[in-house]
This record gives C-alpha cells, sequence and structure tokens, in this order.
C-alpha cells in the first residue's frame, strides 16, 4: 500500500513529484475496472492513492513546482537549443504525455511544432493542439531540429535517421522508443531516461511528502482491520433498528417516523466506527471488539483474506 501511495504521488518518480504518474495509475484502475479484473478493496485502494496523490501535490505548492520528465528533458535541451522559437520539433506520439510535452515546448517558446503517429491519430491531435500533422516518419524527421518521443508502440532506428542531418532526439519512452544506437550516427544527440536520471533534482519534499504518504498506508491498513469489527457494530444495529422500524410500520406511523430512525442509527454507529479505526491504527483493535462483546454480546468474526466484509464497513 505504501509503494502504490508514494508511486502515485510521484515519490518514485525520476523527477520527485512528478504529475503524469498519477494520470498513468488512474488510467491503469480505469483499464482493471472496464476490463473486471479489480476487486472492491482493491479498487479502493487505488482510490485512496489517487486521494493521497492529490494531498502530497498540495505541500509546498508542488502542484506549481515545475515537475516533469518532459520538462527537465526540455532544460537540458535548452543548453542546444538557444532559440526554442526557430527549433522545428517533431513530437511522435499522440497521448496525454505528448500533450504535456507539447505545452512545456510552447511556454519556452516553440511554435514550429509538428507530431506524427503510426496509429493514424495524428490529424486529430494536431487540429486539437494547435499542431501540424506528419504523414510520413523519414519525411518528418528530414524535416526536424528536435524529435521528442512518448510513445510505447514502436521505435526509431538508425535507419529512420537521414545521413548527415543533425537532429536531438529526446526518448521520453518506457520502453524505450529510440534504439540506443541512433545517439551513436555522428550528427545525432540523443537524450533519454537513463540520462535524464543522472540529472534528476534531488528531492527537497521527501520529508513532508513520504510523512503523507506513510500516514495514508497507515490509515487505510487501520480502515481494513477494522472493518470486522466496524461491520458487526452495524450488524447489531440494523438488525435493532429493522425491528423497531417493523412495530412503527405495524403502528400505521409513517415514513418519517422510519426516516428518523435510520438516520439516528447511522449517527450512532459513526462515532464507534472512527474510534474503531483510531484504535487500530493503535494497534489497540482487540479492546474495541472486546468492548463489543462485553457491551452488546457482538463476536468479532475474522473474514479471509479477500472477501467484501470491508465493503459494509466503507459506508459506515
Amino acid at each position: 500500500m505504501r509503494h502504490l501511495f508514494a508511486v502515485t504521488a510521484g515519490l518514485e518518480s525520476m523527477v520527485v513529484g512528478e504529475e503524469e504518474i498519477a494520470g498513468q495509475v488512474q488510467r491503469a484502475a480505469q483499464d482493471a475496472r472496464a476490463a473486471g479484473t479489480v476487486s472492491a478493496p482493491l479498487d479502493r485502494l487505488f482510490q485512496q492513492a489517487a486521494r493521497t496523490s492529490r494531498t502530497v501535490r498540495g505541500v509546498a505548492d508542488q502542484s506549481r513546482a515545475d515537475r516533469s520528465v518532459a520538462r527537465l528533458a526540455l532544460d537540458l535541451a535548452s543548453a542546444r537549443i538557444p532559440d526554442w522559437s526557430q527549433a522545428r520539433v517533431l513530437i511522435v506520439g499522440t497521448g496525454r504525455y505528448a500533450a504535456t510535452t507539447i505545452a512545456s515546448l510552447q511556454a519556452r517558446g516553440a511554435r514550429a511544432l509538428r507530431t506524427y503517429s503510426a496509429t493514424g491519430r495524428a490529424a486529430m491531435f494536431a487540429a486539437k493542439y494547435g499542431v501540424r500533422a506528419e504523414n510520413e516518419l523519414g519525411a518528418a524527421l528530414a524535416d526536424a531540429d528536435v524529435v521528442i518521443t512518448c510513445t510505447s508502440r514502436y521505435t526509431i532506428a538508425p535507419s529512420d535517421i537521414p545521413a548527415g542531418h543533425r537532429l536531438l532526439v529526446i526518448d521520453l519512452g518506457l520502453p524505450r522508443n529510440v534504439d540506443p544506437q541512433v545517439g551513436e550516427l555522428p550528427d545525432v544527440e540523443l537524450i533519454d531516461l537513463e540520462l535524464l536520471a543522472l540529472h534528476a533534482p534531488v528531492p527537497e519534499l521527501a520529508g513532508p511528502a513520504h510523512a503523507l504518504v506513510g500516514d495514508a498506508a497507515a490509515g487505510f491498513a487501520a480502515d481494513a482491520a477494522a472493518a470486522p469489527a466496524i461491520v458487526a457494530l452495524r450488524r447489531h444495529v440494523d438488525a435493532l433498528l429493522e425491528s423497531e422500524i417493523a412495530r412503527a410500520r405495524a403502528r400505521g406511523d409513517d415514513g418519517a417516523v422510519e426516516s428518523a430512525l435510520r438516520h439516528f442509527a447511522g449517527v450512532l454507529v459513526h462515532g464507534p466506527s472512527e474510534r474503531a479505526r483510531e484504535l487500530a491504527t493503535q494497534g489497540r483493535l482487540e479492546e474495541f471488539a472486546a468492548g463489543l462483546g462485553a457491551v452488546y454480546g457482538v463476536e468479532v468474526e475474522r473474514p479471509e483474506a479477500g472477501t467484501a466484509t470491508a465493503d459494509d464497513a466503507a459506508s459506515a
């Protein structure tokens, strides 16, 4: 859990606090939901990871701290490109990372931006972001000063680079989009993730950010541990509630009585549920379970791993 929260918050990224990774994690979770390969507890775990990442990004104005692998790559490339407004830039890819890269380029004054996609989406992407679409990779490379790859579908090989053409290639793909031998060509300079890792800034938000991640992971674990006790209490109160509602209906009472009873039951369960989670974080959950047994005669069942008991507790 801690690893997932840290990764989603960008604390394990090459550039600490990188924002793009949170979107990648959320899209992975969405794909899993669509494929039916995620359980309810795991789905809640990913939702909590997303919430934690937003909290971490708020630390020390992190959301405005200009953190991105693409931006780091462009910072390095700026030593080779003194005037971005005069540079002819080709972006290979049409995903969200490509859109982020375009925004970073435009912020540096780049205007001659083009995009290429082997999947045929270049025209639609180009129209959306105000750049020009290219249909043939070789011709596009021959007319570029800088090429930036941010896709995972194909690789640029040495044979794709026109002979004698001076070119700066930035490979942001994972896995690689560009054959490493491209960097050995006499007129080509290659900046890839391996090189970027050497220049990544030292994390300055590690202390408070990791503390937030640790607290979130501990809190999620405590919720999972407390779930059986919370569910046992809810079931006990629900049984009493349904009995009273049945008696009220038998007397001919209107729906207002039932609504009031249900609201009261929710209020009654909320405080002890929060106390159970608090005790779980302190390693004192057994005290809560013992209290339920002593006061209500409620026995807390320990569910098998992977059961959906925790689902009931989520709404408590």
